[in-house]
């Protein structure tokens, strides 16, 4: 550092009193411009003092609270200095930040930037115009796909599911596209005046004047057909005429497809038999569209006798459902419905497909709502 000269006494003057510089003053001022004289002020003497602190390219500068000290460069870009106290390189945080009301760094379809300010409005988003805006999401903005991710489902609203070209099918309560239930072939309102708000209703393959019991075998299921007029069902019910000990039927309907059960409607569960009376299963939520179904019935126990309608003489509904016998002997054959084997358990989600032969002394299954 250069030499100073020492400082003038507090007794000497500066000025005389004209206001004249004295000459102590003058001389003290002429010694100190002759050491300034000597300081260096071109760029390249001043760049040989300065490499003395520092020398590497990149470096910074910096006046502590004693002196001036040397400030490397980190050499990483993302690293910036900072206004600390001991300023610093050190990256840029988002804490750093002190965002305002000002829009002119926002985003754009020119530049990258800051998202708008939120409207507080929960029912709007942000969308990708030029200048992007928070707006509610109209059905035209959607774009559908294949994807089946958001169709509708029991447990969920939903997308309509994909159609399938195919206009004898229709949307299900399961959110799938099936045949409605009776279908594949006829069907009618024709076919009943209606489903009453009273009494129990039947299977129109029994033939005969007087009721009978049965004795049934275990694991086998027994199915007739039943036409219904769109409704909502709540019971249904069987008769026990003789009873097994610990014994237990399972009751349920069936949709039609080419004249023989198809997909499950309800597994309306079980009734005892094991003592005899009208079992009933009350409070069911069956609702059927107008067409075909088959009640069905199978048994836990083996030896158990369910009420018929007793007949050895084939009705008019039998010979045009099953389509059994000739002209010349159709008086021959009897049969109220369809049987196939099978171990007793919840019923089947699906029956198609399988093997039925056919039965004489169905039991005889009603309906209510």
């Amino acid at each position: 550092m250069p030499k100073r000269v020492d400082p003038l006494d507090w007794r000497t003057p500066i000025v005389d009193g004209s206001g004249r510089p004295t000459q102590e003053f003058m001389r003290k001022w002429q010694e100190q411009k002759g050491i300034n004289s000597g300081v260096p002020t071109d760029a390249a003497s001043l760049s040989v003092i300065l490499d003395f602190i520092g020398s590497t390219q990149g470096d910074l500068l910096v006046r502590g609270t004693t002196k001036w000290a040397r400030l490397a460069s980190p050499a990483d870009a993302t690293k910036f200095l900072n206004g600390a106290a001991a300023p610093a390189y050190a990256s840029v945080k988002d804490s750093d930040l002190s965002t305002s009301d000002i829009t002119a760094n926002d985003v754009s379809n020119t530049k990258h930037g800051f998202q708008p300010k939120s409207p507080a409005d929960a029912t709007k988003f942000l969308n990708g115009a030029a200048a992007p805006a928070y707006a509610a999401v109209k059905d035209s903005d959607l774009s559908t796909s294949d994807i089946t991710t958001n169709d509708v489902s029991t447990a969920k609203h939903g997308f309509a599911p994909k159609l399938p070209n195919d206009a004898t099918k229709f949307l299900d309560g399961t959110g799938a596209y099936s045949t409605p239930a009776g279908g594949g072939g006829g069907g009618g309102a024709s076919w009943h005046p209606g489903i009453r708000g009273t009494g129990w209703f039947y299977p129109v393959t029994f033939n005969g004047t007087s009721t009978t019991s049965v004795t049934y075998a275990q694991d086998r299921i027994f199915c007739s057909p039943i036409f219904l007029t769109a409704c909502t069902l709540t019971q249904i019910a069987v008769n026990c005429s003789s009873s097994s000990a610990s014994s237990t039927a399972r009751l349920g309907l069936y949709s039609n497809a080419g004249g023989a059960p198809d997909a499950l409607v309800l597994d309306c569960g079980t009734v005892s038999t094991a003592t005899t009376g009208l079992k009933t299963i009350t409070s069911l939520a069956m609702v059927v569209t107008t067409g075909w179904y088959w009640v069905v019935a199978t048994l836990s126990t083996g030896g158990t006798g369910l009420t018929t309608i007793g007949s050895s003489t084939i009705t008019p509904a039998s010979a045009y459902i099953f389509g059994v016998g000739t002209p010349n002997a159709v008086a021959a054959f009897s049969a109220s419905g369809l049987a196939m084997n099978r171990t007793y358990a919840t019923l089947p989600a699906s029956l198609a497909g399988s093997s039925w032969s056919y039965i004489t002394g169905m039991p005889l299954i009603g309906l209510a709502l």
